[in-house]
């Protein structure tokens, strides 16, 4: 890699961040498309995020990826949103151009690409089960509804958190109107409801989907349990583990 004056910064924020992948994928993307660029991984404490955003048009950086736990509290400090990201309600990707910080969301899209494309799974008329409630898993949730999911369950350590995605979603179902995208019509025919984590329901529900899919952290260390207990997966449940540092994680 040759970094000289003319090399564009893109980076990523989120905390921790020593476990990363994602600056190895981007500079050998970089690399292989003849791109002078360099991207890097900034540890920013949550109380640090509007500072290092701020700092973005100051200190020529194009634009950086948002993890853990930045993809929802960055809202409130970018300059506008995409479609997209407005309606999920977390931010993974931010440009900052024209001294302007715009939030984009691609989990959404890149998951039901690799859903239909890497597993053969369409998730439409189907029940699926969600392990977690951060950024990734609202977006995740936001495109299922969108894709003509029957049912969605959602369960995290904390339940109030699975309660607002479950919220959002419900609420974004019920504005929907005749103007309204085809993908977004759908939302108002999705069930979605907030699950106790390990409950007798937590079991009962597993048990009538197509689809789990692991959107916490649970997995991203070699040593890391299995997010959900082995028992409940059957040999017809399809599973999607969105952890990617692995590159198979125990689940």
């Amino acid at each position: 890699m040759n970094i000289n004056g003319s090399t564009d910064i893109y980076g990523l924020f989120g905390y921790p961040i020593k476990h990363t992948s994602s600056p190895a994928m981007h500079n050998i993307g970089f690399q292989k498309l003849g791109i002078n660029a360099v991207y890097l991984p900034f540890e920013v404490k949550p109380e640090d995020l509007s500072q290092a955003l701020a700092a973005l048009p100051a200190l020529g950086i194009k634009g950086v990826n948002l993890t853990i736990p930045h993809k929802e509290a960055c809202l409130e400090f970018l300059d506008d949103l995409s479609p997209e990201a407005r309606l999920i309600g977390a931010v993974n990707t931010v440009v900052a151009e024209g001294g302007k910080l715009t939030g984009y969301n691609t989990d959404a899209l890149g998951f039901i690409t690799s859903l239909r494309e890497d597993l053969e799974f369409d998730p439409a008329g189907h029940s699926v089960f969600m392990l977690g409630a951060g950024g990734a898993s609202q977006a995740v949730t936001m495109q299922l509804a969108c894709s003509g999911v029957k049912n969605i369950f959602i369960t995290d350590l904390d339940l109030q958190k699975s309660k607002k995605i479950a919220n959002h979603i419900l609420e974004c179902g019920r504005e929907v109107d005749s103007k309204s995208p085809e993908f977004e019509k759908k939302m108002s025919k999705c069930s979605i409801e907030a699950v106790e984590l390990k409950s007798a329901e937590f079991k009962e529900k597993i048990s009538k989907c197509q689809l789990v899919v692991n959107a916490t952290p649970v997995g991203m260390k070699p040593d890391d349990s299995l997010p959900i207990d082995e028992d409940l997966l059957r040999p017809d449940l399809f599973v999607y583990d969105l952890v990617y540092n692995l590159k198979t994680t125990k689940l």
